[in-house]
């Protein structure tokens, strides 16, 4: 008798680590951060500004390399849009967190069609958060990590939880804007964890073969 398993079509995020050129850019844009924007945004932490992509360097050199790596392995199913003609992608907002000690932010998500967040500063180990006394006894153990949440095909809510260390200083991930995700609070530093994120959407003002 043969049997042959199938998995239902579903989508996933691209991880990549930033080249040296790219932290240069996002650190030169942070140095000229523009509006502080948290009563626009779900976190509970200590500043969030808006930056700039100056000359649209970022979204030439990084993120339009993961939009076609994205729609390459996973297709174009997860774009819900009502536009009748293609459009390019545009990077319509990027903004760069400084998140405290005990501060966090909520299960939430995007606007938009990509999202993506870079961890620049990680000031604290992972390991040494995962085990505190209330955390290490947990059979989800998830002080300071970083979370995404989804359904399965049954229903159920499954997580994807990245306990972040200084090692991953430089890391983005990418990923659909309307995936949920959120940061716990981390508990054994007090600098700041400071990370990028940004929201890509279709702009119907660049049509494409117009």
């Amino acid at each position: 008798m043969k049997i042959t398993p199938f998995l239902f079509p579903n989508y996933g995020y691209l991880e990549t680590k930033l080249p040296s050129e790219a932290l240069e850019f996002l650190k030169e844009a942070i140095k000229n951060k523009q509006e502080k924007i948290n009563s626009t945004l779900a976190g509970n932490i200590g500043s969030s500004h808006t930056i700039l992509d100056k000359d649209d360097w970022f979204f030439n050199h990084v993120l339009q390399t993961c939009i076609s790596h994205y729609t390459h392995h996973f297709g174009k199913d997860c774009i819900q849009t009502s536009l009748t003609r293609d459009c390019r992608y545009a990077l319509k907002s990027m903004w760069v967190n400084c998140q405290k000690k005990h501060q966090f932010n909520p299960l939430h998500n995007h606007s938009g069609f990509f999202s993506f967040v870079v961890w620049y500063k990680i000031p604290f180990s992972g390991e040494s958060e995962k085990n505190l006394p209330f955390s290490k006894h947990s059979n989800i153990p998830s002080a300071s990590c970083f979370e995404f949440a989804y359904n399965d095909v049954l229903g159920r809510i499954r997580n994807k939880i990245f306990s972040l260390s200084p090692k991953d200083e430089g890391t983005m991930l990418f990923f659909p804007a309307t995936l949920m995700h959120q940061v716990y609070p981390f508990y054994t530093s007090d600098n700041n964890r400071i990370s990028i994120s940004g929201n890509i959407s279709l702009d119907p003002e660049q049509m494409l073969n117009a």
